[in-house]
């Protein structure tokens, strides 16, 4: 007779009851599931995917895919409530590409998935979307082991791809198609010494997160070598505040970090500072907005293991102790942050699914929140200063493109206006100056991932 873990024929006489195990019912019962979901039997949520006359639908029952998508999960949660029966469709937009997404949908019902070489990293930028953790990881070894110089720029491109945990490329940086090319967080930086006006970048490399740390002095156009950071990070932000550089959060290249650092050019060493409260709930922030008002620090929104963040953090320098504060209305990350007016402004960033163009602004006197002017264009990891008065916001990621766009915010009108430079002499060297920015109101957020 067949044994398998002590039953005999699929039955147990163990403690007088009767155990059948059936190994083939649950294959039978998905593989059913997945003939009614093409047949549209018993459908109760269904997915429109793209715009205007492009709209795709995709059928489904929403307790499959809940049960193998977090991210559909939260979704349907949000959209229908848990709701029974037939329920409105789900609009996601054109961010999801159809194939894709029909694909991955077929496997969450089969544990089976199959696509054309080319497709794959549409697969797999989709599953990581999906928080569909196997698929995700089995595309992307797929996509390393056949990683070329054609495919390459792709891959780049693809911001969660530089998260891929084979270590070709970490969550610190970027994959080296071109030598020298890294991402890096900057921040202008005044030393108390001849070097009047600097910039400290916190260099990261595609196969590692680095504590390197370098300084630029525009004067003489050179970079000179700081003291490392105590803490490997990659995907985090910088501030200054009375000539010190603070960098928080970020992540490892294994785990969200909840730490912070700060380096004093006086003594030359970087110094730990208490970590945040979020650490007491064994999570960390990274990609998380940073700056500095009112001798205090902020870290704003940030994701932690890709679910993004409303929450906010303040770090007092008198005090030496990090406070929780009123949480924003939209989970964000990748946003720029910057005081103005008194007021700390968190602008776009991304929600886990768009690229954003809303900003909104905090009240340090009342604990509070408001909603501000939109932008213009969307704009994920965007890099944000003020100068003369006006806030700018730089570059950034709309969801399709990256950006080479500015716009700024004018204090009169409080909305955003596209940023025209000014007029080239026909030798084809500008004339003017890039005015200097004013002290203790700029936060440059070069931020190191792509949405």
């Amino acid at each position: 007779m067949a044994t398998t873990n002590g039953m005999v024929n699929g039955f147990t006489h163990e403690s007088g009851c009767f155990l059948y195990q059936d190994t083939e019912l649950l294959p039978q019962v998905f593989s059913n599931l997945n003939k009614l979901r093409k047949n549209r039997q018993f459908c109760d949520v269904i997915f429109q995917i793209g715009k205007g006359a492009e709209v795709h639908e995709v059928a489904a029952h929403k307790a499959v895919l809940a049960s193998a998508s977090p991210y559909l999960l939260d979704l349907l949660t949000r959209e229908q409530g848990g709701s029974q029966g037939p329920s409105l469709p789900v609009k996601l937009g054109p961010n999801f590409e159809l194939e894709a997404f029909e694909a991955l949908v077929d496997y969450c019902y089969t544990g089976r998935l199959q696509a054309p070489s080319s497709q794959v990293h549409h697969l797999f930028t989709t599953a990581h979307r999906l928080k569909l953790g196997h698929a995700s990881r089995k595309c992307g070894d797929y996509l390393v082991s056949n990683l070329q110089p054609s495919n390459c720029i792709f891959s780049e491109a693809a911001g969660h791809f530089l998260h891929h945990p084979t270590g070709l490329s970490g969550p610190c940086g970027s994959l080296h198609c071109h030598p020298g090319h890294v991402f890096s967080p900057l921040a202008p930086w005044g030393l108390p010494s001849s070097r009047a006006s600097c910039w400290c970048a916190v260099a990261m490399t595609g196969e590692k997160c680095l504590k390197t740390v370098e300084v630029y002095d525009t004067d003489n156009n050179t970079w000179t070598m700081l003291k490392p950071m105590r803490v490997p990070r990659g995907r985090f932000d910088i501030t200054v505040v009375d000539d010190k550089v603070y960098a928080i959060g970020g992540s490892d290249g294994t785990t969200e970090l909840s730490s912070a650092e700060f380096y004093d050019p006086r003594t030359d060493e970087w110094a730990k500072l208490p970590p945040s409260p979020i650490v007491r709930s064994n999570a960390g922030r990274n990609q998380c907005g940073v700056a500095a008002m009112n001798g205090a620090l902020y870290a704003v929104g940030g994701c932690e293991a890709w679910n993004c963040l409303n929450s906010v953090e303040k770090y007092s320098l008198s005090t030496g102790t990090w406070s929780y504060l009123a949480p924003m209305a939209t989970p964000r990350r990748g946003c720029g942050v910057v005081p103005y007016h008194g007021k700390l402004y968190v602008i776009g960033g991304h929600d886990g699914v768009y690229s954003l163009c809303t900003t909104e602004i905090y009240d340090p006197e009342t604990d509070t929140w408001s909603p501000g002017p939109s932008l213009t264009s969307c704009r994920a990891n965007v890099g944000v200063a003020v100068v003369r008065d006006r806030l700018y916001a730089v570059g950034g990621f709309n969801g399709k493109a990256f950006l080479n766009t500015i716009e700024f915010l004018d204090p009169h009108l409080n909305e955003w206006t596209t940023f025209v430079p000014g007029d080239q002499p026909r030798n084809g060297c500008f004339t003017s100056q890039p005015p200097p920015l004013e002290n203790g109101t700029s936060n440059n957020n070069h931020h190191n991932e792509v949405a």
